[in-house]
C-alpha cells in the first residue's frame, strides 16, 4: 500500500473518499439525518481543504485512486481517519493511523488524542488509546456522540 502526505491536488480525491466512507459505512450506525449532516461538511470546499491541509494528512492508495486518509496536528490531535467502504476492514485504517502516530513520535509528540466516532473507537483502542470522556456535539442540525480518547507514550 502506497502512503504519502496529502497536498492541495489531493482535495477532490479525498473529498470522494470522505463521501464514500460516510454514505456507505455511515448508515450502519447513524440515522439518515446524521449521515446527511456528515455529508454536508464537504459542501464547504474551503472548510474541507483546511480539514485536510491544516495538519499532516497521510493518504493511502495511488495518486489516481486514494482509498483512505488520516490527519494529525502538530500537537498530537488525530484530526481524521476515513476509508472508502469497499476498503474498510482491510488494514487501511490501521496502516494510516500507524503512519500518523509514527510521524508524531518522530516529531517528539508523546501524547495523542482524538474525538472518536462509533466506527473509529475500536481502531483507536486497538492502538492503545483509552476513553477519557464522551461528548455530544451538534453538526448541521444533527446530534452525534463522540468518544474522547487519549494515549500517552514514554519517549526516551
Amino acid at each position: 500500500m502506497n502512503i504519502r502526505i496529502a497536498g492541495n491536488d489531493d482535495i477532490p480525491g479525498l473529498r470522494e473518499v470522505y463521501l464514500d466512507a460516510v454514505t456507505t459505512i455511515g448508515p450502519m450506525r447513524y440515522s439518515p439525518k446524521q449521515v446527511q449532516a456528515w455529508v454536508q461538511f464537504v459542501d464547504g470546499i474551503e472548510e474541507f481543504q483546511n480539514f485536510i491541509l491544516d495538519g499532516t494528512t497521510f493518504v493511502a492508495g495511488s495518486d489516481e485512486a486514494p482509498v483512505g486518509f488520516c490527519g494529525i496536528a502538530d500537537n498530537g490531535h488525530v484530526l481524521s481517519i476515513y476509508v472508502r467502504g469497499a476498503s474498510a476492514r482491510q488494514g487501511v485504517g490501521s496502516t494510516l493511523l500507524a503512519e500518523a502516530l509514527e510521524h508524531g513520535k518522530r516529531n517528539s509528540i508523546s501524547e495523542f488524542y482524538a474525538e472518536a466516532s462509533e466506527f473509529s473507537l475500536p481502531l483507536f483502542q486497538k492502538f492503545g488509546f483509552s476513553i477519557t470522556g464522551k461528548e455530544r456535539v451538534v453538526q448541521y442540525g444533527a446530534e452525534f456522540n463522540r468518544y474522547l480518547v487519549q494515549m500517552k507514550l514514554d519517549i526516551q
